[in-house]
């Protein structure tokens, strides 16, 4: 008889993930190890999604400020 699997919310993991919490983070969160999740193909790939939420985010807000920055000067 081996180990009970842990569960892992991967929502919980993408939403982390787009906060930008580390992956030592996200065990804490979940009560696993890091180890655990990274043998986890499905968190990876909802890891980077987060990671990538979070880039496209970032994105949008430079983008928008830019246009607040260039509308400001030509004022």
């Amino acid at each position: 008889m081996g180990r009970k699997k842990v569960k892992i919310d991967y929502d919980t993991v993408k939403n982390l993930a787009k906060i930008c919490c580390t992956q030592e983070e996200i065990a804490s969160v979940l009560g696993c190890s890091v180890k655990t999740l990274q043998r986890r193909r499905q968190f990876n790939k909802a890891y980077q999604d987060g990671l990538n939420d979070a880039r496209a985010t970032a994105a949008m807000e430079v983008s928008r400020e830019r246009k607040h920055y260039h509308a400001d000067i030509s004022r």
